[in-house]
């Protein structure tokens, strides 16, 4: 969870359902994205001022934008970005704001936005380049 000022919180409950270090870091780099595009900031004024079908719709924009850069944050740091739609899909609960895990974790699967982060993952560990298949 981000919050205002740069702030991230990980509840230890949520890092049970991960198994790996590029999950956990899949969930980092979504938190981070959202301070790097300033979501918490931005959701102070939509939370209080817009009517509950805008408050859905910016939430769902900010997540998806998070999750996207997330994986581009990750991937260039050195882990795996094919962990990215495995772990959202884990963490991702019945939130009414948000899509659910499955569709989040399609949208990450999408060659465009994979591509994108595997370019990313394979100039962080060149040595893993070659042999790279999932």
């Amino acid at each position: 969870m981000s919050w205002p000022h740069g702030k991230i919180i990980v509840f230890t409950g949520l890092l049970n359902h991960l198994e790996s270090d590029d999950e956990i870091a899949t969930l980092l780099a979504h938190e981070i994205a959202h301070v790097v595009a300033r979501h918490p900031s931005e959701s102070i004024m939509y939370k209080k001022w817009f009517p509950f079908p805008l408050k859905v719709h910016f939430i769902r924009r900010t997540e998806i934008e998070a999750d996207h850069m997330g994986m581009l944050l990750m991937a260039a740091a050195g882990f795996d970005p094919h962990a990215a739609p495995k772990a959202v899909e884990k963490l991702i609960g019945n939130d009414i704001y948000l899509l659910s895990g499955k569709k989040l974790a399609q949208l990450l699967s999408r060659a465009k936005i994979m591509d994108e982060a595997l370019e990313l993952y394979k100039e962080a560990i060149p040595s893993k380049a070659p042999g790279l298949q999932h």
